[in-house]
């Protein structure tokens, strides 16, 4: 009995979390679908920023980590040591050697 009560209690938390993520979602829609023409572009043009940001942001960072893993090369430590510290995997690291 009492390993049903959990059962169901958790179906009841994880539906209403998936209802909760999934309403405040439709929200959002509601709330850009009842924007402007001009508050719509400025919508997009913040949407299209944050995007560009972050993927620079990301490569700069993947390009950091093969700096790293080409100086750490050059000092002569193991291939899976590298890809322990900078989280590239040993086949990227071996094709950086190469």
């Amino acid at each position: 009995m009492a390993v049903c009560f959990e059962k169901s209690t958790q179906i009841r938390y994880n539906t209403r979390w998936f209802k909760r993520k999934y309403i405040w979602k439709l929200f959002e829609k509601a709330e850009i679908a009842k924007f402007s023409r001009e508050e719509y572009q400025s919508y997009e043009y913040s949407v299209k920023y944050y995007r560009d940001l972050k993927n620079s942001i990301d490569y700069a960072k993947e390009e950091g980590k093969i700096e790293d893993a080409v100086k750490m090369l050059e000092k002569g430590l193991e291939v899976a040591l590298i890809a322990e510290i900078t989280e590239l995997t040993e086949q990227e690291i071996k094709k950086i050697q190469t």
